[in-house]
């Protein structure tokens, strides 16, 4: 209970409290004080803010090649070093006297001062992956100056420097080609798709459907010009993308406008961000398109739960009221060089489908065990699980469904929880705790994990400590949860190394477990050791590959090797070994 009651006060503690747009210190930035980050003309191959899978795009991606010359953009000092295995991988933040942070992510390295005071800090600690904070006048730079060379470090498939800027004081990211960063562009966005909302009299959603769509020389209209609804309330639906020349043409949009009789009722504008809130795209979007079929559609409608600041006008949350009486409807996409996208149709209450919808028994009512509240906590707390969720972590009021079974497949050690469904998106983390089975062997407690069974059913190491003869955990879906166990340690295949390793510069391996995990922190841990001295290994998370770049002050002759890595059960694989430099 101990446990369980320090997992609650973290939550209350460190209750979801977002940093609205409107009440940050606004930053001036004035014509020619920044310049590009990369030499001559650069191409965008991802917008701020751009729609991608459980976050917004917080910064800019700039097309360059491997290896070219990195450039700080203003005058400043470099505030923070960041080196992770997956995530911005090897990443530079440059702190601005005009209120503003620069950070150049997927370096490959960087100068060569401040690659050694890095990988000295990293002995130091003992470490791979670490965060160095920095004060002024460790490392001053000046504006174009060199501050490394790009890559592919991180979490990227194709090279790129991915760029943010941020404000210093908040941590909000804002949007550089708003703010002393352009690019030429004269295409206007395209939209591809259309989706409907039903709404009862309550304004929830019960039905959705999409609406084919035309178009012809970039007018664009539904294939029928009028919608019928039957439901009082409805809203829309967009998907759009930007084409940016020299990008990919499915870059995102700027800014989406709602019009019902040509007055505005939405208006979501990609101006600024707050970083702890990059994860409420889910909350923007219509999740269970995204999760489903990965198709982005922008909602026009704004979730009770949702905090962003982005939406600059909502008359009734985007949500419009239905009559008999066509009600025309005009969804605009922009983007920042003012080129526009419209869509134009009319929507309608159709009666008839009305009247069968108040006649209907359930009256769009939906089915479910509890009510939750968005703006509550709520616990659920039965013989077989606990379940508690902080306030705001839901994004609107939630007819909730939980149900446990019991699955006799081998290996699984508890019920099966499945908490409502994965199609509904949540802001953060909530606690979940599992009972396990009566004939649980006790010698595996330390082995066990809250597995999730995700798309596809990939099962998720979701970790888990034990109290109250509860496995617990914190968790960022709804879905399908159950105790398994782990006992099989990771492996370890040697990719580049071998007894004589005289002519190469490096060894390299591969690392792998059972078992994915759904954060990064609950991944594999390593450490490597030449004759019982600890040696940095770089991990590179893409590709399970760690490596080890010999030192020049390591002697000729024969050294041993060893090599321990662990998974978060505690597995350990060792791999031991001679060879000769």
């Amino acid at each position: 209970m101990r446990t369980l009651l320090l997992l609650l006060i973290f939550f209350i503690g460190s209750a979801f409290v977002s940093t609205k747009t409107s009440n940050n210190p606004k930053v001036v930035v004035t014509d020619g004080y920044f310049q590009p980050p990369v030499a001559g003309d650069f191409y965008i191959s991802g917008t701020f803010g751009e729609l991608r899978p459980n976050h917004f795009h917080a910064g800019i991606d700039i097309k360059v090649l491997p290896n070219r010359p990195l450039l700080a953009v203003a005058d400043g000092y470099i505030s923070k070093i960041s080196i992770e295995p997956n995530g911005y991988g090897k990443a530079l933040f440059i702190t601005h006297p005009n209120g503003l942070t620069s950070m150049y992510a997927h370096m490959n390295k960087f100068t060569d001062d401040v690659e050694d005071f890095v990988r000295q800090t990293q002995y130091a600690r003992q470490v791979f992956e670490t965060d160095i904070f920095l004060e002024p006048g460790q490392f001053n730079v000046l504006k174009g100056q060199e501050i490394g060379k790009s890559g592919m470090t991180g979490a990227t498939r194709g090279p790129h420097l991915h760029f943010e800027l941020r404000n210093t004081v908040t941590g909000e990211v804002v949007n550089p080609l708003k703010n002393g960063f352009k690019t030429p562009d004269n295409f206007a966005p395209r939209i591809h798709g259309l989706k409907v909302y039903a709404m009862n009299s309550r304004q929830e959603v019960v039905k959705s459907f999409s609406v084919p769509i035309t178009n012809r020389g970039g007018i664009y209209r539904t294939k029928n010009d009028t919608i019928s609804i039957g439901c009082t309330n409805a809203s829309f639906g967009l998907k759009a993308y930007d084409l940016i020349p020299g990008g990919s043409g499915w870059n995102g949009v700027y800014s989406i406008q709602a019009y019902s009789n040509n007055e505005l009722i939405y208006d979501a504008e990609m101006d600024a961000l707050p970083y702890e809130d990059l994860r409420c795209i889910n909350a923007h979007i219509d999740y269970a398109e995204q999760l489903n079929n990965n198709a982005y559609f922008n909602k026009c409608f704004v979730m009770p739960g949702n905090p962003l600041g982005i939406y600059k006008t909502q008359v009734n949350r985007g949500i419009i009221n239905l009559s008999s009486t066509p009600t025309r409807i005009r969804l605009a996409a922009k983007d920042l060089a003012g080129n526009e996208a419209n869509l134009d149709f009319w929507v309608k209450l159709d009666e008839e489908k009305y009247n069968e919808f108040l006649a209907d028994p359930a009256n769009g009512s939906i089915s479910h065990d509890y009510f939750l509240m968005h703006d509550e906590e709520n616990v659920i707390n039965t013989e077989a699980a606990y379940l508690y969720f902080p306030r705001n972590v839901l994004f609107e009021d939630t007819y909730f469904k939980y149900h446990a079974s019991t699955d006799l497949s081998h290996g699984i050690y508890s019920q099966v929880h499945q908490i409502h469904n994965n199609n509904t998106p949540i802001h953060n983390t909530y606690v979940l705790g599992i009972k396990p089975l009566e004939s649980f062997p006790p010698e595996l407690r330390e082995k066990a994990f809250i597995a999730y069974c995700g798309k596809n059913g990939k099962i998720k190491n979701c970790g888990g400590i034990w109290a109250d003869n509860l496995l617990q955990t914190q968790v960022k879906n709804l879905g399908d949860y159950y105790i398994m166990v782990d006992t099989i340690a990771p492996s370890i295949v040697p990719i580049g190394f071998k007894k004589d390793m005289r002519r190469a510069s490096r060894m390299s391996f591969s690392i792998r477990d059972n078992y994915a995990t759904p954060l990064k922190e609950d991944g594999l841990t390593f450490n490597a050791y030449i004759d019982g001295q600890w040696v940095l290994m770089e991990y590179d998370a893409k590709y399970d590959n760690i490596r080890h770049t010999f030192e020049d002050n390591l002697p000729k002759g024969e050294h041993q090797l060893l090599l321990v890595v662990r998974d978060n059960r505690n597995n350990e694989r060792i791999f031991e070994s001679s060879f000769i430099r």
